[in-house]
C-alpha cells in the first residue's frame, strides 16, 4: 500500500474531525437542506465553501453517510462513511452527520426539556 494513499485517507479523517469540531464550537452553521442533507456556506476571500452531509437510505436498516465539499461551486472533496480505502480506518462522516442533526434539530434541547419536566414531576408521596 502506498504511503500516499495512506497520507489521503489520513487527511480526509482529519478534516471530517476538524468540520466536527468547528461545528461543536459553532464555527460551522448548518441548516437543513432536506430531512437527510445538512449544508454550510463560508465565503473565504471571495472563494465560496459549500459543504454538505447527508444521509441515503440503502435498506431497511442501514444507511449510507457522505461528506462532500464544493469549491466555488465544483466538486471538490467527497467522503463516505465507513472504512477509508487506502487504510481501513473507519471514516467519521456518520459522527458529523450525528452532530449536525442534533444541533440544527435541537434535538438535545428538546430531550434537555423533556428531562426536566420529568424531574419536576411529584411523585405519589409528595
Amino acid at each position: 500500500m502506498s504511503s500516499m494513499l495512506e497520507l489521503q485517507d489520513l487527511y480526509n479523517e482529519a478534516l471530517v474531525r476538524e468540520i466536527i469540531e468547528k461545528t461543536q464550537n459553532c464555527g460551522l452553521t448548518w441548516t437543513a437542506f432536506n430531512s437527510n442533507q445538512f449544508k454550510s456556506t463560508q465565503t473565504v476571500d471571495s472563494v465560496i465553501w459549500e459543504f454538505s452531509v447527508s444521509k441515503t437510505q440503502i435498506s431497511n436498516l442501514s444507511y449510507k453517510y457522505s461528506f462532500d465539499a464544493k469549491k466555488d461551486n465544483a466538486a471538490y472533496v467527497n467522503i463516505q462513511n465507513g472504512p477509508l480505502p487506502n487504510t481501513n480506518r473507519e471514516s467519521a462522516v456518520k459522527e458529523l452527520y450525528d452532530t449536525v442533526e442534533v444541533i440544527v434539530r435541537q434535538l438535545d434541547l428538546k430531550v434537555k426539556e423533556a428531562i426536566q419536566i420529568v424531574q419536576n414531576l411529584t411523585d405519589c408521596h409528595g
